[in-house]
């Protein structure tokens, strides 16, 4: 058996680096679970997806029936999966 020896302070500083990396690892996993889980999103969130800035060309898709959407009031709303689907049938295109 080896045995190491270090200095205190080296201790408590890995020790620090160490719980950043596994809150820091949580928090990456807990945003990912959070943002998959999301059925409808907004349209920021949408624009992260799919990268049109344009509300015309958003407008143009929803008119078309290739995106779903839901609109309360003013608020549109897009579901998620319409818009991976678009995706992956604009790449099999």
């Amino acid at each position: 058996m080896d045995v190491i020896v270090i200095d205190s302070r080296a201790y408590w500083k890995l020790l620090e680096k160490q719980t950043e990396f596994i809150l820091q690892r949580i928090k990456e996993l807990q945003e990912e679970k959070n943002s998959s889980q999301k059925i409808w999103i907004s349209l920021s969130e949408a624009q992260k997806i799919l990268p049109y800035k344009s509300r015309t060309k958003w407008q143009e898709l929803r008119d078309r029936g290739e995106i779903i959407f839901a609109q309360f009031g003013r608020k549109i709303l897009y579901q998620r999966v319409s818009i991976e689907n678009y995706i992956t049938n604009k790449i099999a295109r």
